[in-house]
């Protein structure tokens, strides 16, 4: 397997065309392409750029030694990233959160906590009276239809 291969396998494993993984690191598919299939010696830089954007072993994508992805905090995030499509603020917050101490953390998950208990809190309100409307109306339905005559059958003798 050459090089070409291995930036081949890179995109496959990461699900982009040839167009969107080039692009992400300032290639044209064509020269992606002829990269790919070895008309095209991949540079330094190109090099240096997919082992960057796609948290990729430098070691592996040069000879092939090693695994294809570093595993570091980094490259969680840049898998989350791909998975969920999250755009870079997203990235920065979780890099961010994972960097604080154990107090600070803490604090952010009981503020976050009290956003969602108050909004959990407000639709279990919203449950509740829709809830409580729904059997005013059967409670109103039931006393209309015991409040109205009851209407003769249409074969009784009515004398």
């Amino acid at each position: 397997m050459n090089i070409g291969d291995r930036i081949r396998e890179i995109r496959k494993a990461c699900d982009y065309n040839q167009t969107d993984f080039g692009a992400k690191i300032g290639l044209k598919q064509s020269s992606l392409g002829q990269i790919e299939t070895g008309v095209r010696a991949a540079s330094d830089r190109v090099i240096m750029l997919i082992c960057q954007t796609f948290s990729i072993n430098e070691e592996w994508l040069r000879v092939g030694n090693g695994k294809m992805f570093k595993q570091d905090q980094n490259t969680i995030v840049s898998q989350l990233s791909h998975e969920y499509d999250l755009d870079d603020l997203d990235c920065r917050i979780i890099e961010s959160y994972l960097q604080l101490d154990a107090s600070k953390r803490s604090i952010i998950k009981d503020y976050v906590r009290s956003i969602f208990k108050e909004q959990f809190s407000m639709e279990a309100a919203a449950e509740i009276d829709e809830e409580v409307d729904s059997y005013r109306r059967e409670l109103e339905k039931e006393k209309t239809s015991k409040m109205s005559p009851a209407l003769p059958h249409s074969n009784e003798n009515i004398s």
